[in-house]
């Protein structure tokens, strides 16, 4: 009778946990993030063409998100099926217990901003993908037009995601325009440095981002240096224009969009671009860098949160270019300030943390 029992009860447990459900977007629910909630560790979210704007937030959980490209391996899918962040947030996001069994497949992930700083320090970055502390696979992705202070197409901390086959190009951040590397650096907590693996058979694709700071790559790993095989790269032989630190990177790299680059590209834009403050939070001095598209009298100060006047850094004319100036907040008390550029029409103010 026990043995009868025991068997009963092992039946009981493999029909339970061997069969994975396939949850249709937006057939049997309208947006890709509500199949996420409904969806348990092993099954799978396939969504139907079309551009869903959305933020998602894999919450933990090993599944499967995929477009029709999945099931068909046709590549038109991934520029078909978007998902855009309509510059709200980040577009998606990994935290916590996720491993390689996650996996994010056959989209184009566009549109993110990623938030930067929180008052108290925490970190909002990666304007495409954000791994925090997790480990997916992101496979057959195109991540393109997203913004963020740190990793315009990806942000990793404390992660080591698997990628295949994925195309990071035309993405913005004040460093690290295409992928930023880095790990948790807390005072009461250190990760582990990040270290993707790159596909060596279906090999990634990493041009033409845009950053002060390490236009494609940037890494802020401890020890851990990062192999890049890659199928395409702005340039066969990276510097640290495109890649900062370079002692940080190897590269495999087999073909590049640009050659006879000088090391002075810096993709100057058309109209005046601010950056975020380098480092944030920083103590006690940090780099505020712009660019200006012409020559222009402008000023660069920078105030308390009361909107009293601290510093004035710049109040003249500049030429056309990129500039750095340092602000040095030694003799100011720890908190939150505002530093504004102006100049002809153009106004931009942002906000930057001292911490002491």
């Amino acid at each position: 009778m026990k043995t009868i029992l025991s068997i009963f009860l092992q039946i009981i447990l493999l029909n339970t946990f061997s069969f994975a459900e396939i949850i249709h977007v937006p057939t049997d629910i309208d947006s890709i993030q509500g199949g996420i909630d409904l969806a348990i560790d092993g099954d799978t979210v396939l969504v139907d063409v079309g551009t869903y704007y959305e933020n998602i937030d894999f919450n933990g959980k090993n599944i499967t998100v995929g477009s029709l490209f999945l099931i068909t391996n046709d590549k038109s899918y991934i520029y078909k099926t978007v998902i855009d962040g309509n510059q709200y947030k980040n577009v998606v996001y990994f935290d916590g217990t996720i491993d390689s069994t996650a996996v994010l497949c056959g989209f184009t992930i566009t549109n993110g901003l990623g938030y930067g700083f929180c008052e108290i320090g925490c970190r909002y970055d990666g304007g495409g993908i954000t791994c925090n502390k997790s480990n997916p696979t992101l496979s057959n992705l195109r991540i393109t037009k997203n913004i963020a202070p740190r990793g315009g197409g990806i942000y990793l901390e404390s992660s080591n995601p698997k990628l295949i086959n994925v195309t990071i190009t035309e993405n913005e951040a004040d460093v690290g325009g295409g992928i930023y590397f880095g790990r948790t650096d807390l005072q009461f907590y250190k990760g582990s440095d990040s270290k993707p693996e790159f596909s060596s058979t279906n090999r990634c694709n990493i041009y033409s981002n845009y950053a002060p700071h390490g236009l494609d790559l940037f890494s802020e790993n401890d020890t851990l240096t990062i192999e890049v095989l890659v199928d395409t790269f702005t340039v066969l032989i990276p510097d640290s224009t495109y890649a900062y630190p370079l002692n940080k990177f190897t590269f495999d790299i087999m073909n590049a969009t640009v050659t006879n680059l000088s090391n002075n590209y810096a993709n100057i834009p058309t109209k005046l671009l601010l950056n975020q403050n380098y480092p944030n939070p920083f103590n006690p001095s940090t780099s505020i860098e712009f660019t200006l598209p012409k020559s222009e009298f402008m000023t660069l100060k920078v105030f308390n949160i009361l909107g009293k006047e601290v510093a004035t850094l710049v109040s003249n004319k500049l030429n056309q270019g990129n500039h750095t100036y340092q602000f040095d907040g030694k003799n100011l008390a720890s908190g939150i300030y505002y530093y504004q550029i102006i100049a002809g029409e153009y106004t931009e103010v942002k906000k930057m943390v001292l911490m002491k």
